[in-house]
């Protein structure tokens, strides 16, 4: 699967993947809907995301989960979002 909304660039979030080149991460987005945070909730704390981001994060945190455990990496990592805490964070990568 390609994914046209996440993005890669080590100035923006020291290359973390992000949403279309914003300062919002993967795993921001994915620990807060992991911590029961509802769509909608999110999409209010950030006006700028669109819905099909919040799917793409999820396709793209499946992607990396399989990826991770085949490698055996860890995922655990330390992120906060403005206005919402996630439970926890994954660091994705390729």
């Amino acid at each position: 699967m390609k994914f046209t909304r996440i993005t890669h660039s080590p100035t923006v979030m020291g290359g973390k993947p992000c949403i279309r080149g914003l300062r919002v991460t993967v795993g921001t987005i994915v620990g807060l809907l992991a911590a029961g945070e509802s769509r909608e909730r999110i999409l209010e704390a950030y006006p700028y995301l669109e819905p099909a981001d919040l799917n793409e994060c999820l396709a793209y945190a499946t992607k990396g989960e399989r990826t991770l455990h085949r490698s055996g990496r860890n995922t655990k990592g330390k992120e906060q979002a403005s206005g919402l805490t996630p439970a926890i964070t994954l660091e994705l990568g390729e």
